[in-house]
């Protein structure tokens, strides 16, 4: 018989908590901050996707309330995003400049969820269409309407 389930098996805590691998020698006190802060945004990227196919199955569905309300939640998943770059922000630039180095060519740029999110968001969508115009004012437009 399998042992009862707990909270930390559920979440399976003890890999979760195993995965900050500071690369600084000795580690760097702000660098597991910096990796706690860019894991946590990855696992919000993976909930927002999530929810994204949520909406598209709710208006395939024609669940108009189901949408609205999982757009909702969106918005307040990326509320807790753009609050994250306050946590950030309390690193100095000195001490970011202590283990930056040894990221080397590492970069939140190359997060494939980020750009999965980016093209599912329809704001992304009219984002990128707007810097990519030399008129953006004019696709701007087309993509509120």
């Amino acid at each position: 018989m399998p042992p009862p389930l707990t909270y930390a098996s559920y979440l399976d805590l003890e890999k979760l908590l195993s995965l900050q691998k500071p690369r600084s020698s000795p580690p760097e006190h702000d660098e597991t901050l910096f990796i706690i802060i860019h894991q946590t945004y990855e696992l919000w990227f993976k909930q927002l996707l999530h929810e994204f196919e949520k909406i598209k199955r709710d208006f395939s569905a024609g669940d108009l309330f189901g949408a609205v309300h999982t757009f909702k939640r969106v918005r307040t998943i990326m509320k807790v995003l753009v609050a994250q770059v306050d946590i950030l922000e309390t690193m100095t630039p000195s001490s970011f400049s202590s283990f930056r180095d040894r990221l080397e060519t590492a970069s939140g740029f190359q997060s494939v969820q980020f750009r999965s999110h980016n093209q599912m968001d329809p704001t992304s969508v009219c984002r990128r269409k707007f810097f990519a115009s030399t008129s953006g004012h004019q696709n701007a437009r087309s993509c509120s309407s």
